[in-house]
């Protein structure tokens, strides 16, 4: 019917081709408003389209015009509204629409995608033996000729037994989504898996086995480019779709090498083991990954201090004098902040200050200098470090909350409202910046904005009983002025 023109269709037809066409509209609005988050009006348009599909499909059966497409129709309808039901939050009548679809015989083929749907609710509501039956049905009803999205269930059904604590069986499971495939993810989840049963040994062999996925999986001059591109910020870059891509896969990749190696690290009780272990991932990374090897040397540096190991541990940061400008950078900035938070301003300076003299676009390094004349008292100055900090990265949060502390300091009360409600919105579940708005509006008498939020902040912290003190403070003066 849809190879005809509307012109050329009369009677059932035409009626028929108007339902199916308004049915289309509203899945594709609702899908539209799914992607761009409003999840409320996508789920209106998704019940307006499961609305519409079944007086099409009770016109088609009173005219006995059932054919192929209305079955097509009718998953398509029922799948998408079980999937914004989903994205809602709102399970139980997800799992509703998705059983729906799975007792219906006509459905069958596409009933695979619909019990992997199943198991991911199960999951997300900690069912995980109902998560791994579904899963296990879902495999079954794709069969071994689809190699893809076998791997992909077992990889679901490793985090369903490591999440009930069966971690033998959920390495066979990451083993099997692992294999012959460059799923770093899975490699990683396997890794994890041996480090918490202590298979010291494994983890290294593992952590090998990521590195080459990684090789293979992804070439090595774009990684190359990558680091180059991203450390010269004096150029200006205009990067297409694909280079944006690129840029998001390896800088995921980069994250996953580093927490795994910081893993097989963690995984070393032993401080002077770990020096060796140190060292064998060193000649690993090297090669292939020099940048990450960088990290991880600093990394390594740190846990030396954490240890209470300072002598290596400061010894291992000022070896990174000795290395390249971006190394250095970040040794620099590390050394400040351990040497500001022992209060020793004077190193803490210096090394700030030789973090600016490698790249005055180093954030990090900004907020450190903003921090130490801060401490000397020197509002202004403070407060431009931190907005040039802010000019090179505009979300980054202590220069954001750092500044609004700067204005509440100057008496610039709107400036900081401004600023902390800027964090706010980044991070909302943060109390220290709760606090400052409630507090900037209790300064200026807005009792009700007050009152807004620090009741806010009470439900992010219940257990402090000041806030009920401060709460019941307000509500007198409220009172009082009325």
């Amino acid at each position: 019917m849809a190879s005809k023109s509307k012109k050329s269709l009369t009677g059932s037809e035409a009626t028929i081709w108007e339902k199916e066409l308004e049915i289309n509209r509203l899945i594709e609005e609702s899908s539209i408003h799914l992607t761009e988050g409003d999840l409320g009006r996508s789920l209106e348009l998704a019940k307006e389209a499961g609305k519409k599909e079944r007086s099409y499909l009770s016109y088609l059966q009173s005219n006995s015009l059932l054919h192929d497409g209305a079955l097509q129709m009718t998953f398509a309808t029922w799948f998408h509204l079980a999937l914004v039901y989903e994205k809602n939050e709102m399970y139980q009548e997800a799992i509703q629409a998705y059983t729906y679809l799975v007792k219906q015989k006509k459905f069958q083929k596409n009933i695979g995608v619909v019990r992997v749907q199943l198991g991911n609710i199960y999951y997300i509501q900690r069912s995980y033996d109902d998560a791994i039956q579904m899963y296990r049905m879902a495999a079954d009803t794709f069969g071994p000729e689809n190699k893809e999205k076998c791997r992909t269930i077992s990889a679901k059904m490793g985090h369903a037994y490591a999440r009930q604590g069966k971690f033998v069986t959920a390495i066979h499971h990451y083993e099997n989504a692992s294999r012959s495939s460059q799923d770093l993810s899975s490699i990683f989840n396997l890794l994890i898996c041996h480090a918490i049963l202590g298979n010291t040994q494994e983890v290294k062999k593992i952590f090998v086995k990521m590195l080459n996925s990684a090789v293979k999986g992804f070439v090595q001059s774009t990684y190359q480019r990558y680091h180059k591109s991203s450390s010269d910020i004096d150029t200006i870059i205009v990067k297409d779709p694909l280079e944006e891509y690129l840029d998001q896969k390896m800088q995921k990749l980069t994250t996953l090498i580093f927490t795994a190696a910081h893993i097989v690290l963690l995984s070393i009780n032993n401080l002077s083991t770990t020096d060796d272990t140190f060292a064998w991932m060193q000649n690993q990374l090297k090669e292939h990954f020099p940048q990450i090897a960088v990290k991880v040397e600093l990394n390594h540096a740190i846990f030396c201090l954490y240890s209470q190991d300072y002598d290596r541990g400061l010894r291992l940061l000022k070896s990174f004098e000795k290395k390249d400008q971006e190394s250095l950078a970040m040794a620099a900035v590390n050394l400040s902040t351990i040497f500001f938070l022992e209060k020793n301003y004077y190193k803490s300076n210096f090394y700030a200050d030789m973090a600016l003299k490698q790249s005055r676009f180093n954030v990090n390094a900004l907020v450190n200098k903003g921090n130490l004349i801060l401490e000397q008292g020197d509002l202004e100055t403070a407060r431009d470090f931190y907005l040039e900090a802010l000019s090179v990265n505009s979300a980054c949060p202590e220069a954001i909350y750092n500044l609004g502390l700067v204005y509440t300091r100057l008496k610039q009360d709107e400036d900081a409202l401004v600023t902390f409600e800027k964090l706010h919105h980044v991070s909302p579940n943060d109390p220290p910046v709760i606090y400052q708005v409630a507090s900037i509006y209790e300064r200026q008498i807005q009792w009700t904005m007050a009152m807004k939020w620090y009741n806010l902040l009470y439900t992010r912290i219940p257990v402090d009983g000041t806030m009920m003190m401060k709460l019941d403070q307000l509500a007198e003066r409220m009172a009082d002025e009325k």
